[in-house]
């Protein structure tokens, strides 16, 4: 296995809406941590999901991950931030929650002790950062590290 890493920005999102999707088209991850931070002085809100439904469709997504080693092969788990067809979810599929308060810098890190797994090519196991806030979040800035 090897590891990647990825930073990417958000929108402001507005309340009950998908801030991010990190999918793996054609190798299976395992998700190791997912930090987030506000860019500017608004309390945000992020929930971590996972797609409950097919039909999800990636319209803009950030590069692919940088490999930690130069060697490894190049990654192929991407981090969606725009979609024409959204991201579904229920509570049921809640994995964690969090909020930021209205704080410029304001930072949220989960750590996944067994590695939070993606299948790849599979829709409903799209893992998803969702806005549960009753307003519209910051833009965020974040970033994932896997392995694949």
């Amino acid at each position: 296995m090897a590891w990647y890493e990825i930073g990417f920005t958000t929108s402001a999102n507005t309340t009950g809406s998908p801030i991010a999707g990190i999918r793996a088209p054609t190798r299976g991850s395992r998700i190791w941590e997912i930090g987030w931070s506000c860019n500017a002085a608004t309390a945000s809100s992020v929930t971590i999901f996972r797609n409950t439904a097919g039909g999800y469709t990636a319209t803009t997504s950030t590069s692919v991950g940088q490999q930690t080693n130069p060697l490894w092969a190049n990654g192929t788990t991407l981090v969606d931030t725009a979609w024409s067809t959204a991201p579904t979810i229920t509570a049921a599929s809640r994995l964690r929650r969090g909020q930021l308060p209205a704080s410029i810098g304001a930072q949220w890190v989960y750590t996944f002790r067994d590695g939070l797994w993606v299948r790849s090519g599979t829709a409903t196991d799209i893992v998803v950062l969702w806005n549960e806030s009753a307003a519209t979040n910051s833009v965020l800035n974040g970033y994932v590290v896997w392995e694949e």
